[in-house]
């Protein structure tokens, strides 16, 4: 499970009590050229009494999603997009959010983890029945989030990143194993599960956590020898075992 998702949900619990910041990941292309905008930070924009939120990730128009606090219900953490304009420096750049509409009978915790430049959106939510965290795609940031499918077995899962052919990367958790998993897209009827075969194998759990416009994937497994980054290459459209 990434680090960053395993904090936010800890500190659910927790935040009438103070809270750590939380860093995220994102993609962008800025070929290497520093953008003068962004010489003067700004704290984004917020909902009236949130004392935490994190920005998770970001496309390269500069809509930025994570999570907040919900400001008045403090215990609850909302999935969110903000759309940032740079300013001039010394002007500070600018900012509103939208807060991540979820389906009937989820919620009221979100979180988004990834976007791409197309503005389509994934992270996950919670069943309201149930207590289980499950996927969640939103084709923009004012849709209503459609549920990813977790497979015949999985109970739970997230989605992570997805690149500008809507591919995802993300994770299930399959008799109490989490399992690196991509979706081909938001329509997918199942997760493909990513090999998992190492030198040390067996391999008790994996996770994929970013992947890129070449349908390359990175992230984490562990085997008998340790927890590895590894990545993952689709060979004719087909995921072989990983790159440790």
């Amino acid at each position: 499970m990434k680090a960053c998702k395993f904090l936010i949900l800890t500190l659910a619990a927790a935040l009438p009590f103070g809270l750590a910041a939380c860093g995220g990941g994102g993609g962008g292309n800025d070929a290497g050229n520093p953008n003068p905008a962004f010489s003067t930070t700004a704290t984004l924009a917020q909902a009236a009494g949130a004392t935490f939120n994190a920005g998770l990730a970001l496309n390269d128009t500069t809509t930025v999603v994570g999570t907040m606090d919900g400001g008045a219900t403090p215990t609850t953490l909302k999935a969110v997009a903000w759309t940032v304009t740079p300013g001039i420096a010394p002007a500070s750049p600018t900012s509103n959010f939208t807060l991540l509409a979820l389906p009937a009978l989820h919620g009221p915790y979100g979180a988004a983890y990834g976007i791409n430049n197309a503005g389509a959106i994934v992270g996950d939510t919670v069943v309201t029945a149930s207590g289980l965290i499950v996927p969640a795609y939103w084709t923009n940031n004012t849709v209503t989030a459609a549920l990813l499918p977790l497979g015949l077995t999985a109970t739970q899962g997230t989605a992570y990143s997805l690149n500008s052919a809507g591919r995802i990367a993300g994770e299930v958790i399959d008799g109490g194993v989490t399992k690196a998993v991509t979706w081909d897209t938001s329509t997918a009827l199942a997760p493909t599960l990513l090999s998992t075969t190492t030198p040390a194998s067996p391999t008790t759990a994996s996770s994929a956590y970013f992947i890129n416009d070449n349908g390359e994937i990175v992230g984490e497994l562990t085997d008998a020898a340790g927890t590895h980054a590894v990545v993952w290459r689709a060979l004719a459209g087909v995921y072989g075992d990983p790159i440790l």
